[in-house]
């Protein structure tokens, strides 16, 4: 991003930065951090360093993941700071967490009980009206 508030060691950068641009170098936890479960996924998780931070004018923002020791393995970037309110926001909430799921090489199996229990609800309910009206 251009005109970061602050500036980062650009020589720990895997790259050299382009004229103009500014870096945040995220530093690295020195002790292990305890596993986190997210809540919509229930995947365990270590929480990485944390980058709070404006930029001052707007703009387009590059993020670079990388481990100077090659130790890192799947990460999660997350942006914002309070969940949306947006109702379509949640209605994509089961494509997320099918998504998420599959990506840690997780069970969906919980999607197809659900979706086979819908089905099967649905046609429960549609025989019932079907039986009422016939008598």
């Amino acid at each position: 991003a251009q005109s970061l508030p602050y500036s980062a060691d650009v020589q720990q950068l895997p790259f050299e930065l382009p004229a103009g641009f500014s870096a945040v170098v995220a530093p690295q936890h020195s002790k292990p951090m305890a596993p986190v479960t997210d809540l919509l996924t229930r995947v365990n998780y270590i929480p990485g360093p944390v980058v709070d931070t404006r930029t001052l004018v707007g703009g387009r923002c590059y993020v670079v993941i990388w481990s100077p020791q090659n130790q890192l393995g799947k990460y999660v970037l997350q942006t914002g700071h309070r969940w949306p309110f947006r109702l379509g926001y949640w209605a994509q909430i089961p494509r997320f967490w099918w998504q998420i799921r599959g990506w840690f090489g997780q069970s969906r199996a919980g999607a197809y009980y659900l979706g086979a229990g819908l089905l099967l609800a649905t046609f429960w309910l549609l025989l019932r009206n079907r039986n009422e009206h016939k008598l």
